[in-house]
């Protein structure tokens, strides 16, 4: 089991604005927040599922719900974003890569002759 950092984005409901009478109404753009959470889970996916219970009772999604003054059809969605590391690493210790020179001009192999 490992932790892992859970960076998600709270996504509000579209709003629009009706404008004056006559004109067509406007989509506004859509309300949005980010946030993290550190969650203990064997792999990704998993600590996924843990995670959406612990976003859903934060203060921060129930500040972000309250925030629309409008009764809503549909609460805010929880996008989970993809992670940047994921914990142990994919390239060598600790996520760190060693990397070669590289030669700029290929050595020419004198004194042997091609017959």
């Amino acid at each position: 089991m490992s932790d892992f950092k859970i960076d998600y984005k709270l996504i509000g409901p579209q709003t629009y604005d009706r404008g004056d009478v006559g004109e067509k109404s406007k989509k506004l753009a859509r309300d949005s927040q980010r946030g993290s959470v550190t969650v203990n889970a064997p792999n990704f996916e998993e600590a996924k599922k843990k995670a959406k219970p612990l976003i859903k009772n934060s203060k921060s999604y129930e500040r972000f719900s309250n925030r629309f003054s409008f009764d809503a059809p549909t609460k805010p969605r929880i996008k989970i974003l993809k992670p940047l590391k994921i914990p142990g690493g994919t390239k060598g210790q600790d996520g760190i890569i060693e990397i070669t020179p590289k030669m700029l001009i290929n050595p020419k192999k004198y004194g042997q002759t091609d017959i």
